[in-house]
């Protein structure tokens, strides 16, 4: 992974952006898109930021994983404040 995320085209931010919406589409990754919403909001993504990507998620992997994965978010937010 190491190589993975030291590319120079996207920043960090992006990166997590873009894990976080595809953990959101697989489901059953709880524990994965708990690790990336922690480390997002490490990187300086807000609450907002977070509830934004998977807001979005819902119209294309649909409702009830986009809901479920902001539980999984919220969880791992209220858990490291």
């Amino acid at each position: 992974y190491g190589q993975l995320w030291s590319r120079p085209h996207l920043s960090d931010r992006d990166r997590e952006i873009a894990v976080i919406a595809a953990l959101t589409a697989l489901g059953g990754v709880d524990k994965e898109l708990a690790s990336h919403v922690t480390m997002a909001r490490k990187i300086g993504l807000s609450r907002e930021d977070i509830e934004e990507v998977l807001m979005l998620m819902s119209a294309y992997v649909g409702f009830p994983k986009a809901l479920h994965a902001l539980h999984v978010a919220t969880a791992a937010q209220d858990e490291k404040t």
